[in-house]
């Protein structure tokens, strides 16, 4: 690693306060022309960093993307995983995970700036443009019966959901089965695909896209629906920081999913969804009805009344409300 990277390494250590260039200096035990020199070179790349005499630096604005040497550094405060996997491009960061997944058996993140092929459900397409989201796949390898796996979009969902609402006060809300909308404007998507060995679960590979810093509008159109993206809601975003933050919250379930029930959070997810008592078209396979969701099963299935009767689905699309 050089002295470049280094530096850029120490200004986010202290992004929250200011360090001297002879602090940098010592540390990395180069001069301080080459410290000015380093700090310059940040700027050009498109950090914005501030100094002030007598104080130092700080980053104030980190440029769109993720850098490889910082997500290094930031996998330190994420132990669970045993490590996080970077690259620039990828086609897909399933397929990459999916590709690593029977060389561990701890788990670990594939992370990538652009997804050339990123796909959602049923292998449509997603758009994962470089630098304006966050792209990512985790690869974990929970000890549960497969009548559980169900239940897995849901936690996921609701730990998303507590992200944007708990660190950034926005009324984000679940639309079943995986698809994460703000103010009727889809923000984030995420598909959990399972692999099994002689009938058992060998691991599960959760894909997670949330646009963070795309052209809503560019997208609603060129998608005909209506997306959003964090930027049209959050001034200054850090997503370095917000990395962290669904980390932490998908950790939290990810660590106890062994042990725990979806019953004991189902009025939570619940709570999370406004989907309840409307009219909506539904699309399951290559059918399609008018149904009112009512409930969710502690599978994950959801429960609907179509004409009068209750009818449950594991799989399929919420269309549009009627």
């Amino acid at each position: 690693m050089n002295s470049l990277q280094q530096t850029l390494i120490l200004l986010y250590q202290h992004q929250h306060e200011y360090i001297s260039g002879s602090y940098i200096s010592e540390q990395l035990n180069i001069s301080r022309q080459a410290v000015w020199k380093n700090i310059n070179q940040i700027k050009q790349n498109g950090y914005i960093i501030e100094s002030i005499k007598g104080k130092g630096y700080q980053i104030k604005h980190f440029k769109k993307g993720y850098e490889e040497s910082l997500i290094h550094e930031f996998h330190k405060q994420h132990p669970f995983y045993e490590f996080i996997h970077f690259e620039d491009v990828v086609s897909s960061t399933q397929n990459i995970a999916n590709e690593l997944s029977y060389k561990y058996s701890n788990p670990f993140i594939v992370i990538a700036n652009e997804q050339l092929e990123g796909r959602g459900r049923f292998n449509r397409r997603w758009d994962s443009s470089k630098n304006l989201g966050l792209w990512m796949s985790i690869v974990i390898y929970p000890k549960i019966s497969l009548e559980r796996i169900g239940p897995i979009n849901l936690f996921i969902s609701i730990a998303i959901i507590e992200v944007l609402r708990n660190e950034y006060d926005l009324q984000a809300m679940i639309k079943w089965p995986n698809d994460i909308y703000i103010d009727d404007k889809k923000i984030c998507g995420f598909i959990t695909e399972g692999q099994f060995s002689q009938n058992e679960l060998h691991h599960l590979t959760c894909g997670i896209g949330i646009n963070l810093f795309q052209d809503s509008d560019q997208l609603s159109n060129q998608f005909e629906r209506q997306i959003t993206s964090l930027n049209n809601h959050v001034e200054d975003i850090n997503q370095y920081e917000f990395l962290n933050h669904m980390l932490n919250y998908l950790t939290k379930y990810f660590e106890i999913m062994d042990s725990i029930s979806f019953e004991d959070y189902k009025d939570k997810y619940i709570s999370y969804s406004n989907i309840w008592g409307k009219e909506y078209n539904f699309l399951v396979g290559q059918h399609s009805f008018i149904g009112i969701p009512l409930d969710v099963t502690n599978q994950g299935e959801l429960v609907i009344n179509h004409d009068g009767q209750h009818v449950t689905i594991s799989s399929g699309d919420i269309l549009s409300s009627k």
